[in-house]
């Protein structure tokens, strides 16, 4: 049903993308100096806890900056900016897109000050469009404990926080000293190795770290955003699900895969973000 889910989104999205998407401008925000790759698993429907998904995900860090994303949303931007050029984009996006790797149940991209402490957190609503909300990284409240523990090979020290409805357990390493971590977790003193909620829902385990490719940057798609506040996105998104039938309709789909897109969508009950307030 997941695989079948996103097909379908995916030829919508093929449908309605434009080849601005791949020509906006790229804003620099810093040279990259470590890639993290994570292995998110998760649990999208209490209603079916046999069902676990998991997804990878990268966090590219610089100096100054970083920026968070699924890397098929990644693979997916830098190949259709590649094909854009070639004059080959609408034949690729028309091709088998999934078989080739490009879906993800993600299309946040999150991007961290270092500096001022600012998370950026952007996505986007087929209805609204690109999306883009600020917090602050004092929005984690980390109590740093004495515990620790051997996490790939470094020492790490435990920490808890609360965040999004949900209590958090992380493991970081003052060995790596990036205050970073998967999603926006940010604010120990040194790179997140490991979090989990304690309902043990969300997971975000390092697979890999490396060092970046020469040139490799980290990139800020500067796009039409919609900026809005966290508490607002959430309300968008939550009334774009309650309304997907007549939203997709709208866009020439018919009502049986409208309907089995609402369906979907309806058994999503357990976000990463409990609190939508």
């Amino acid at each position: 049903m997941k695989k079948v889910f996103f097909t379908f989104i995916l030829i919508i999205l093929c449908s309605t993308i434009k080849a601005q998407w791949f020509d906006e401008p790229i804003i620099v925000l810093d040279t990259a100096k470590l890639q993290v790759l994570y292995q998110l698993t998760y649990y999208d429907d209490t209603n079916h806890m046999n069902f676990m998904r998991q997804e990878q995900q990268i966090l590219i860090i610089g100096d100054k900056a970083s920026s968070y994303q699924s890397c098929n949303y990644l693979k997916f931007f830098q190949t259709g900016r590649k094909k854009q050029q070639e004059g080959n984009l609408m034949v690729w996006l028309q091709s088998g897109l999934y078989e080739d790797n490009y879906v993800s149940a993600f299309g946040y991209m999150i991007y961290k000050n270092h500096y001022n402490g600012i998370i950026t957190y952007t996505d986007h609503n087929m209805s609204a469009g690109h999306i883009l909300y600020e917090e602050n990284k004092q929005a984690f409240d980390w109590e740093i404990t004495t515990e620790t523990d051997s996490i790939n090979g470094f020492l790490s020290q435990k920490a808890m926080c609360n965040y999004g409805g949900r209590r958090w357990e992380a493991w970081f390493t003052p060995d790596i000293q990036y205050s970073d971590g998967p999603y926006k977790f940010c604010g120990l003193p040194g790179l997140i190795l490991k979090i989990a909620d304690t309902q043990g829902h969300y997971s975000f385990n390092v697979l890999e770290l490396e060092l970046p490719k020469h040139g490799t940057m980290v990139e800020f798609r500067d796009l039409d955003y919609i900026k809005t506040t966290r508490k607002e996105f959430n309300k968008m998104m939550d009334d774009y699900n309650k309304d997907i039938i007549n939203i997709l309709k709208g866009m020439g789909i018919n009502a049986s895969s409208a309907q089995q897109a609402s369906q979907y969508v309806a058994s999503q009950n357990n976000p990463l973000e409990l609190d939508r307030k």
